[in-house]
């Protein structure tokens, strides 16, 4: 009887997490599609820029504790009041010398005034999100999944309803920074609430400001930072083109190259739901069967990738249809091009999954800086042919970390030492 409570238990918790997931991504994806009408395209692009930006931060502040926290002290209790307050501390330092840096370098660097003062509040805004990924990660160590299901909602909500109202007052894309900026410190302290009421329940003392032991700043970075920098090498690889776009051909390719990149992520939310559902499947299994569903997730996650990159390839007149008041020819041919890279991106995500089961974050951080190094090699060319090469570029990224991956799954058979269920 137990048994079956806790698998219902479990259910639940993965439909309240897949399901705010993708809410969140269907806000995101309704945000970006007002905004393209509200703003003119060359706002857009340094909105999308600073977004591009901000998403780097926010991997870069939060490198890596999310996956820590859940992974490692799920179960650990009794210090979980340090761990949250070093976590803040470590938060707050990073914020404040990525948000440096990056000020200094829009400021002093060959960007426009406007560029700059729209890519700063965005940074500021990335590092207040990357406190909220953070918290929720407690929400989801200590089984609060309805409580990280209703902010992540609130979040998609709250950003659609005041980046939308500003835009449409204000038609400028340093405004709606400014109101991304706002609306994410705003969240961060609504979870940081919640979070230390939480923590607080369960550990029966209040809070207090101690580093020394194990939980100390350098300590906890020490052991999270290969995480964070996967992350943040994902997340930077688009930024990279961005920047070559924007310096050969303005902020108005900017902002239509992500506004496909925009489609691009919101259908990927399938490749994480489909990671969710295999995974947690190949832990419970014996060493046996584990190879065998392993070569299943490898197949099912290819056939994924083609049916929904394909449904995008057939699509891309229509979806390029709703961004923007007048229609951009090029839109649909770079969605047209990213569908490739998507079902590259179901390979590659299914593939490196079961690296990072074996704590094998350090091979995965160094398969993606040979996929960055191919496309620094390849972007050159591939800029000279404009939004088409810039989306081609992305494509040549995704194949090379899938042919990475699959290659040491099936050839060197690492892919099917997975732990077992008691140790995840």
């Amino acid at each position: 009887m137990r048994g079956i409570t806790a698998k219902i238990r479990l259910l639940k918790n993965s439909i309240l997490l897949m399901s705010s997931m993708v809410l969140l991504r269907f806000f995101s994806a309704a945000t970006t599609i007002v905004l393209t009408h509200w703003l003119t395209l060359e706002d857009y692009g340094r909105f999308s820029y600073g977004q591009s930006v901000a998403l780097l931060v926010m991997f870069g502040v939060s490198v890596g504790l999310p996956t820590f926290i859940v992974k490692d002290v799920s179960a650990k209790t009794e210090r979980s009041d340090e761990l949250f307050v070093t976590c803040l501390k470590l938060i707050s330092i990073l914020s404040l010398i990525e948000c440096s840096i990056i000020a200094m370098l829009f400021l002093l660097g060959e960007f426009s005034q406007s560029l700059a003062s729209t890519v700063i509040p965005m940074s500021i805004g990335g590092g207040a999100l990357a406190g909220n990924m953070v918290m929720q990660a407690f929400f989801r160590a200590y089984d609060r999944f309805a409580l990280q299901a209703a902010l992540l909602s609130l979040q998609g909500i709250v950003m659609l309803v005041i980046l939308s109202l500003t835009a449409e007052i204000f038609d400028s894309s340093i405004a709606v920074a400014w109101a991304f900026a706002g609306c994410a410190i705003v969240l961060l302290g609504i979870h940081i609430v919640f979070a230390a009421r939480i923590i607080r329940k369960i550990t029966g003392r209040l809070i207090v400001w101690s580093s020394d032991g194990k939980f100390g700043v350098r300590a906890l970075l020490r052991k999270t930072i290969s995480f964070g920098l996967i992350d943040w090498v994902m997340a930077g690889y688009p930024l990279i083109i961005g920047t070559g776009l924007l310096f050969l051909g303005g902020e108005a390719l900017v902002g239509i190259f992500y506004a496909g990149f925009a489609v691009f992520g919101a259908v990927s939310i399938a490749a994480l739901v489909l990671d969710q559902i295999f995974i947690r499947e190949i832990v419970r299994l014996d060493k046996t069967q584990q190879a065998k569903m392993s070569r299943i997730y490898i197949f099912s996650a290819t056939l994924a990738g083609l049916f929904i990159g394909s449904s995008l390839f057939f699509s891309a007149n229509f979806l390029a249809s709703i961004f923007f008041s007048e229609t951009q020819p090029s839109l649909v041919v770079v969605l047209k091009v990213l569908s490739v890279a998507l079902a590259f991106r179901f390979i590659s995500l299914a593939a490196s999954s079961f690296e990072r089961l074996n704590d094998g974050q350090n091979k995965v951080l160094l398969f993606n800086l040979c996929g960055v190094g191919v496309l620094a090699f390849a972007m050159p060319t591939a800029l000279q042919w404009g939004l088409t090469g810039a989306a081609t570029s992305m494509v040549i990224f995704e194949a090379c970390l899938a042919v990475i991956f699959v290659c040491r799954t099936f050839l060197m058979g690492s892919g099917y030492v997975v732990p077992s269920s008691k140790t995840f």
